[in-house]
Protein backbone atom coordinates (compact mmCIF):
# COMPACT_ATOMS: atom_id res chain seq x y z
CA UNK A 1 0.00 0.00 0.00
CA UNK A 2 1.18 3.23 -1.11
CA UNK A 3 1.10 6.03 1.71
CA UNK A 4 -0.31 9.76 0.45
CA UNK A 5 2.88 11.17 1.12
CA UNK A 6 5.75 9.84 -0.86
CA UNK A 7 8.83 11.04 -1.22
CA UNK A 8 9.25 12.50 -4.69
CA UNK A 9 12.65 13.93 -5.79
CA UNK A 10 11.83 17.66 -7.86
CA UNK A 11 14.11 18.32 -10.56
CA UNK A 12 17.50 20.24 -9.24
CA UNK A 13 16.81 22.60 -11.83
CA UNK A 14 13.35 23.23 -10.53
CA UNK A 15 14.53 23.62 -7.44
CA UNK A 16 17.01 26.13 -8.37
CA UNK A 17 15.14 27.97 -10.53
CA UNK A 18 12.05 28.24 -7.23
CA UNK A 19 15.20 29.37 -5.04
CA UNK A 20 16.58 32.43 -7.73
CA UNK A 21 13.08 33.62 -8.43
CA UNK A 22 11.99 33.81 -3.96
CA UNK A 23 15.29 35.01 -3.32
CA UNK A 24 14.69 37.76 -5.90
CA UNK A 25 11.19 38.51 -4.49
CA UNK A 26 12.32 38.78 -0.95
CA UNK A 27 15.24 41.19 -1.91
CA UNK A 28 13.10 43.15 -4.13
CA UNK A 29 10.72 43.75 -0.90
CA UNK A 30 13.33 44.93 1.43
CA UNK A 31 13.42 48.74 1.04
CA UNK A 32 16.99 49.99 -0.45
CA UNK A 33 19.79 51.60 1.73
CA UNK A 34 18.44 54.71 -0.43
CA UNK A 35 14.60 54.42 0.81
CA UNK A 36 16.23 53.71 4.35
CA UNK A 37 18.18 56.63 4.33
CA UNK A 38 15.47 58.92 3.43
CA UNK A 39 12.70 57.24 5.80
CA UNK A 40 15.50 58.11 8.92
CA UNK A 41 16.01 61.72 7.45
CA UNK A 42 12.22 61.92 7.79
CA UNK A 43 11.67 60.89 10.93
CA UNK A 44 14.65 63.13 11.75
CA UNK A 45 12.95 66.07 10.26
CA UNK A 46 9.39 65.23 11.78
CA UNK A 47 11.27 65.43 14.82
CA UNK A 48 12.82 68.93 14.44
CA UNK A 49 9.73 70.10 13.30
CA UNK A 50 7.44 69.06 16.27
CA UNK A 51 9.92 70.33 18.93
CA UNK A 52 10.13 74.04 16.61
CA UNK A 53 6.64 73.85 16.70
CA UNK A 54 6.32 73.13 20.51
CA UNK A 55 8.90 75.39 21.39
CA UNK A 56 7.05 78.43 19.29
CA UNK A 57 3.65 77.38 21.31
CA UNK A 58 5.15 77.27 24.52
CA UNK A 59 6.96 80.89 24.25
CA UNK A 60 3.36 82.15 22.65
CA UNK A 61 2.02 80.48 25.56
CA UNK A 62 4.49 81.86 28.11
CA UNK A 63 3.80 85.79 26.68
CA UNK A 64 -0.02 85.40 27.12
CA UNK A 65 0.04 84.21 30.62
CA UNK A 66 3.42 87.26 31.17
CA UNK A 67 0.72 89.81 29.71
CA UNK A 68 -2.05 88.65 31.26
CA UNK A 69 -0.58 88.61 34.65
CA UNK A 70 0.81 92.33 34.05
CA UNK A 71 -2.69 93.46 33.61
CA UNK A 72 -4.25 91.81 36.17
CA UNK A 73 -1.14 93.79 38.71
CA UNK A 74 -2.10 96.43 36.84
CA UNK A 75 -5.86 96.25 37.66
CA UNK A 76 -5.15 96.12 40.88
Amino acid sequence: MKSKHQNKKLPSELLVDIFKATDGAIIESLPNFYEISSMLKQREFEKLWINQHLMEKSNLLLNTLKETRKKMDNLR
